[in-house]
């Protein structure tokens, strides 16, 4: 848990700060010496293919990747220079790479720290120049070191301690697939990617996105994130469409059918945490809005109604079912007050504030009735001219 973490990432820098204390006025080579026999003696206590990275702090069990881990926050921590290396096989560390370089060894076998030598620097090259990996004039262009740093360590140069973190996290996405923990891998790839945008993270994460979401069954706030994300890393397949219809599914589920105002509100808001389109955060407004007034309009409040499907459609003035809905609650509306003066203010105020309505046969008779009710009452008021005024609009 949070807490146990903490307390190991407390006890962990603590040591760390002692070695510094020790290794202060040693050589480099000692240093190495100090800071690897600490380590391995408090940590390194168990090999094990499986375990990840907390394990070496809760029982001292590791792997090559984590072991390598551990020593490379703490050289970054203790400013010793380093450099990664990755082979097909193993990962190991280089400390003073440029002055003294040490190789500390993650290998099961043994934690072991060797240093690499001019005579071994000499042997590796002229092997190399022999197996003719080095071409002859590749070998008289480059000095010794030059070639050993090139081949020796071949891209070690540019791996840095967050490469080899964000690839613990692929590694830990590919053993959580294999358990067919859908939600777990996904959001393991996303460490992956929020720590190096690598290849291997983002076809992980936009390939999982999708899968995770479907394994979600309810419309809870880990499903609207999830959604949300979905709008973001875009798999293959994907378009606004699929958002708006699985919000609407949750309105569906959580509002209409649930009658749970708070949850949708919650999803709702979680949603659009996490979607930075500014287009399609207008259209899932414009549905949140339509489906509270579906969900008034059921319920018998339409005067509620009205006011959602009036934010409605000034957020979206071309879908037809909104104006539909938006016409049907005035319709709802008119059949408890239609000769009121509120209601009669209501239509002709909405036919002046969304004129796409007068497309709509509907709601031209609406307002037709309206009028000629304003005109008769203002020919009985005897006022003539002012019945003839509303009947020319």
């Amino acid at each position: 848990n949070e807490t146990d973490v903490e307390r190991n990432r407390v006890s962990y820098f603590k040591i760390l700060d002692e070695i510094k204390i020790k290794i202060a006025d040693k050589p480099e080579s000692k240093r190495a010496k100090i800071f690897v026999s600490t380590l391995k003696d408090k940590y390194l206590l168990q090999y094990n293919k499986e375990a990840d990275f907390e394990s070496i702090f809760a029982a001292g069990k590791y792997n090559e990747l984590t072991a390598t881990m551990l020593y490379t926050l703490g050289l970054d921590y203790l400013n010793i220079p380093y450099q990664i290396i990755i082979e097909p096989a193993n990962y190991f560390v280089i400390a003073y790479p440029a002055s003294n370089p040490l190789r500390i060894d993650s290998a099961p076998s043994s934690i072991v720290f060797t240093s690499i030598s001019n005579e071994y620097i000499n042997q590796y090259v002229q092997s190399l120049r022999n197996q003719k990996v080095i071409s002859e004039k590749e070998f008289k262009s480059k000095s010794t070191r030059e070639l050993f740093d090139s081949y020796y360590y071949g891209m070690a140069g540019q791996i840095k301690l967050e490469n080899l973190i964000s690839l613990y996290y692929l590694n830990t996405v590919e053993k959580l697939l294999g358990e067919q923990k859908k939600l777990q891998a996904f959001e393991a790839s996303e460490k992956a990617l929020y720590i190096n945008q690598n290849a291997r993270a983002l076809y992980f994460t936009t390939n999982l996105i999708a899968e995770t979401l479907l394994s979600i069954p309810d419309k809870n706030l880990k499903h609207a994130e999830l959604l949300g994300k979905l709008t973001r890393y875009k798999p293959e397949g994907y378009s606004n469409d699929v958002a708006v219809g699985e919000f609407l599914q949750a309105g569906e589920k959580l509002l209409i059918s649930g009658n749970k105002k708070k949850e949708y509100d919650n999803y709702f808001t979680k949603l659009l945490s996490f979607t930075y389109q500014p287009k399609l955060n207008e259209e899932l407004t414009t549905f949140y809005h339509a489906q509270y007034g579906d969900y008034f309009s059921q319920l018998g409040e339409h005067d509620s109604a009205f006011f959602r499907y009036d934010k409605a459609i000034s957020l979206n003035k071309e879908n037809q079912n909104i104006h539909l809905a938006f016409i049907r609650s005035l319709y709802l509306l008119g059949d408890q007050s239609f000769t009121s003066k509120t209601f009669h203010e209501r239509v002709l105020a909405s036919r002046k504030k969304h004129a796409q309505l007068s497309n709509y046969k509907q709601f031209q008779q609406l307002v037709g009735s309206v009028l000629l009710i304003q005109a008769t009452e203002a020919f009985q008021s005897n006022k003539p001219s002012v019945g003839e005024g509303i009947l020319k609009q």
